[in-house]
């Protein structure tokens, strides 16, 4: 029999050897690749029990067309409701680690971060001038020798003298006061050694003027960055003021994406071109740039081809690797779409399968162990709607971020032009937001034919403005009138 398997396999497999009740076989390096070649072994094991003493194999279940069901059996949640499912049963946030500093923004703190020493650590002066006491009155004064400049010694103030300072330099002992160099005119210098000798303090200092004392702006001990802070720019440089290279951060995320659907190609043929029925992959690409956006690493799992043992293979390879798995395309009610029956094979808990929206109806979500499963619509917009929607707050609770930064935050906004609404369900309406400065509101500008397949619609978008589903009484949302509005991207 290990010479028939070989056979069937040809080139697939470098080797086969029997041993007593297995088959040992070498396979292809790229991992997609083992799924047909166990196939093709598993329709060669024709033997029974009673051949080789062993259990018979398990028969694909066949698919029929005209039995197939109608209707969902998932119930349909509203977005509300499947907001709530997603936060409840994502899981818990990755594991941390020091990060270098530059290597932080976008992650989320494990810890929080004290401040290693005060700042400023020493009195520091606020501006250019002279450093006195303010118990002197305005007159001449004679011009000490040393310069309190930034990054200089500290020097000690002389009786009856000033010393001139530079804005961040070191108070000298004995001063309490700055006179800004506006306030004062020279009164005599010596210009062999350029150095002034003799200045006029023309206003009368007070205590701790243009002085900023030790620990005044940080103290120390203090929390630099509380846990959960989603580092930026501000946060780096904040922790490097305090001495620190690197942070306590929750690791990143990884992803793991692939695209579904026997029509379905890349953009990358070789040769280029489509065939009949054929649509170039838009949906991976989408997905990748938007989870870059999140700072999460994606690992590119292609387009899996719409039969269950490709589908499987593609989605345990995927929970091996990711936090969390996005997939589009094959959730609906399709006889080709067997996404939802490959989550239960594999042992995955699926939370919905069905929400109450348009677009993106059939959007499901699942978990396995650690693993947060989305399995978004084929439609391109759909696929990127319910990522802003649904993934953005799984993927950021599992990143580490706080409860008020899971989801993208809720404005309201002004229609601009009426609308059809629809008459199942609420819609979520792609919208160009501005700030009108003269009513101080947003406006939503439609962005035209709202078809999910349409990603033009979602091309000058920064909002999706949430439209209730039409009555007879109200089939429009007209213009003028307020509603709520996701904002997904920066205004």
């Amino acid at each position: 029999m290990a010479g028939v398997v070989a056979a069937g396999l040809r080139t697939g497999v470098a080797g086969l050897v029997k041993a007593e009740k297995r088959i040992v076989t070498n396979v292809p390096y790229n991992p997609l690749s083992i799924a047909p070649l166990l196939r093709t072994v598993h329709s060669m094991l024709t033997y029974t029990e009673e051949d080789e003493g062993g259990p018979t194999p398990m028969a694909p279940t066949p698919t029929s067309i005209t039995t197939r069901p109608r209707t969902s059996t998932y119930p349909m949640y509203d977005v509300p409701e499947a907001l709530t499912i997603i936060e409840t049963h994502t899981p818990p946030p990755v594991p941390h680690r020091p990060t270098p500093l530059l290597g932080s923004i976008g992650l989320a703190t494990a810890t929080p971060t004290h401040a290693l020493h005060p700042h400023p650590p020493f009195p520091a002066s606020i501006k250019d001038g002279y450093a006195v006491r303010s118990a002197y009155p305005p007159g001449v004064y004679k011009v000490a020798k040393h310069v309190a400049t930034a990054g200089g010694g500290v020097a000690t103030l002389p009786e009856n003298e000033i010393v001139r300072i530079s804005t961040g330099g070191v108070v000298p002992q004995g001063a309490d006061a700055v006179i800004q160099v506006e306030d004062t005119e020279l009164v005599e210098a010596d210009k062999v050694n350029d150095a002034e000798v003799l200045v006029r303090v023309k206003v009368q200092a007070a205590k701790g003027q243009d002085i900023r004392p030790a620990g005044s702006d940080i103290p120390e001990g203090s929390v630099l960055v509380p846990e959960n802070t989603v580092m930026t720019p501000a946060e780096a440089g904040l922790l490097s003021s305090s001495g620190y290279v690197e942070v306590v951060c929750r690791r990143k995320l990884v992803a793991a994406v692939f695209s579904t659907g026997n029509e379905v190609k890349s953009p990358a043929l070789v040769p280029p071109g489509l065939g009949p029925g054929e649509i170039y992959d838009s949906n991976r690409a989408t997905l990748t740039a938007a989870l870059h956006e999140e700072h999460i690493e994606v690992i590119d799992l292609g387009i899996i081809p719409d039969d269950k043992p490709s589908l499987r293979r593609a989605l345990e390879l995927a929970v091996g690797r990711a936090d969390v798995i996005l997939t589009s395309g094959g959730v609906s009610m399709g006889e080709k779409d067997h996404l939802k029956a490959c989550l239960e094979e594999i042992g995955a808990k699926i939370h919905f399968g069905r929400v109450e929206m348009k677009p993106g109806k059939p959007t499901t979500f699942a978990t396995k162990g650690a693993t947060s499963i989305f399995c978004l619509p084929g439609n391109p917009v759909s696929c990127l709607v319910c990522f802003h929607l649904f993934c953005v707050p799984s993927i950021r609770k599992m990143a580490g971020h706080p409860p008020s930064n899971w989801r993208h935050p809720t404005v309201t906004a002004t229609l601009k032009s009426t609308v059809k609404l629809d008459p199942e369900r609420p819609e979520y309406h792609r919208v160009t937001l501005a700030y009108n400065l003269l009513t101080n509101s947003f406006d939503a500008i439609s962005t035209g034919r709202q078809i999910s397949s349409r990603l033009l619609s979602m091309r000058s978008a920064n909002g999706l403005l949430c439209l209730p589903t039409g009555t007879p009484s109200k089939p429009q949302a007209l213009e003028g009138e307020v509603y709520p509005c996701t904002v997904f991207r920066g205004l």
